[in-house]
């Protein structure tokens, strides 16, 4: 992690991190010395000045939890954070395929927990931003959870392609059918 103030890539280096931790087996006490061995740029240059403020004892005893709760009020700005909230909540499907548009949406759930607390919420939420020919076969479905409301969403999505191909290829084919002049020709009397 290098240090940029962007709550996204900030919680998307702790969730990594805490993925290798679990693989690795390193224990509650190896946590704090195992990340920041891993911070870069600015991110190194702020645990330097976490570490000395502490005259160094802090790399020994300082729990992982209090290590994040310090990372993300240095990286993940609660103005940041509000940004993100709001973003989420105008968050519409518009020019993007489903798959973009989930991709965004899960992106930024994670900072909307007031909003979306409970998984029907999040479903709502998801399919209330699909675009309307999207959003009715989805919301006929009656998914349960994001996961069944992404399947239905992108099935609708290929359905609508289809559809919109096959027309596209019609209306070519009438536009390049020759006419033909149906009115009788009279030649000289």
């Amino acid at each position: 992690f290098r240090g940029k103030c962007d709550p996204i890539t900030a919680t998307n280096w702790l969730s990594e991190i805490e993925m290798i931790f679990a693989v690795s087996g390193c224990t509650k006490g190896q946590k704090v010395l195992y990340s920041t061995v891993m911070l870069k740029g600015e991110a190194l240059h702020w645990w330097k000045m976490v570490r000395e403020s502490s005259d160094g004892e802090i790399c020994t005893s300082m729990r992982w939890t209090t290590f994040k709760v310090l990372f993300l009020e240095k990286f993940s700005p609660k103005s940041e954070i509000r940004r993100l909230e709001e973003e989420f909540l105008k968050l519409r499907q518009e020019n993007q395929t489903v798959q973009e548009y989930a991709a965004r949406f899960t992106e930024r759930v994670r900072f909307a927990g007031r909003y979306v607390s409970i998984k029907e919420d999040k479903v709502s939420m998801f399919v209330d931003g699909l675009k309307c020919r999207i959003r009715g076969p989805t919301t006929m479905s009656n998914p349960q959870t994001l996961s069944q409301a992404l399947e239905t969403a992108s099935k609708a999505e290929r359905e609508l392609n289809w559809s919109n191909k096959e027309r596209g290829d019609g209306k070519r084919k009438m536009e390049s059918t020759p006419t033909y002049d149906k009115r009788p020709r009279f030649e000289g009397n």
